[in-house]
């Protein structure tokens, strides 16, 4: 909580090895004690690898509609997109709470649907990893 920017990386199914890798980047900070919709206008959601569609590493950018890029709340993980375009349950690595809504507000790849990141609507996440970026000063 508090923490900000940040990168989630979450891993869904057999390992790093033959499951699906995608995440998110908040380039602004996580606040869970409001249970708010925040702007972010720099976030993105990414598939790296074993997306339904079997594409290469692929960028989901943010639409420019609203400001309701995350979503802060104590009963839930990193959430992106006022539709959920990703969620991470509190507990996902024991229940198949977590999900993806895409194309709410980031534009969801060409005939991808919510299946997009990992293969179902909603799944289980076998390992989630969040790093909080810092500013690099040379």
């Amino acid at each position: 909580d508090n923490k900000g920017p940040t990168l989630v990386l979450v891993s869904v199914g057999e390992g790093y090895k033959t499951g699906f890798i995608f995440g998110g980047f908040n380039s602004y900070l996580w606040n869970s004690a409001g249970g708010s919709y925040y702007a972010a206008a720099q976030s993105l959601l990414f598939s790296l690898r074993r997306n339904v569609k079997g594409t290469k590493p692929h960028l989901i950018k943010l639409r420019s509609y609203n400001n309701n890029h995350i979503y802060c709340h104590s009963g839930y993980g990193p959430t992106f997109g006022s539709g959920h375009d990703l969620f991470i349950a509190n507990n996902c690595n024991t229940n198949t709470s977590s999900g993806s809504n895409l194309g709410t507000n980031f534009e969801a790849p060409p005939e991808c649907g919510q299946a997009y990141f990992a293969g179902s609507q909603n799944f289980k996440v076998s390992e989630i990893e969040i790093y909080q970026a810092t500013r690099l000063v040379a």
